[in-house]
């Protein structure tokens, strides 16, 4: 499963050149609002960076499985002959996507933080 899934990301790089120009955007966009940010303010700042962050993985992370739901069911039927195991489908689509998502992560956090730039108090 893991070697399948390492092919479809090699063929969707575009999307994944997508995703990170979409992350790194969003981290400038963050980090301009929150610039030269103070430590008092700095519990405010981390948690919009979260929910920036959050909200582009989430919008990321929705292809590792909604594009392949019906291949996913067609192809673990019981009658199809491939009789696929779910949960080592499961893993390893999962397994595959952890460097697209440490990468995008990399990515928020290099455009972020040198803008944001906390001061000490």
């Amino acid at each position: 499963f893991m070697t399948r899934q390492a092919i479809q990301h090699f063929h969707s790089a575009n999307m994944i050149m997508t995703d990170c120009l979409l992350v790194l955007v969003t981290g400038l966009a963050l980090g301009k609002l929150y610039n030269d940010v103070e430590l008092s303010n700095m519990a405010a700042t981390a948690l919009v960076y979260s929910l920036g962050l959050g909200m582009t993985l989430g919008l990321s992370t929705l292809r590792v499985f909604g594009a392949e739901r019906v291949v996913f069911w067609r192809e673990s039927a019981s009658g199809s002959g491939m009789n696929l195991n779910p949960v080592a489908y499961f893993i390893g689509k999962n397994l595959v996507d952890i460097p697209r998502i440490m990468l995008i992560t990399l990515l928020m956090c290099i455009s972020f933080y040198p803008q944001a730039n906390p001061l000490m108090d």
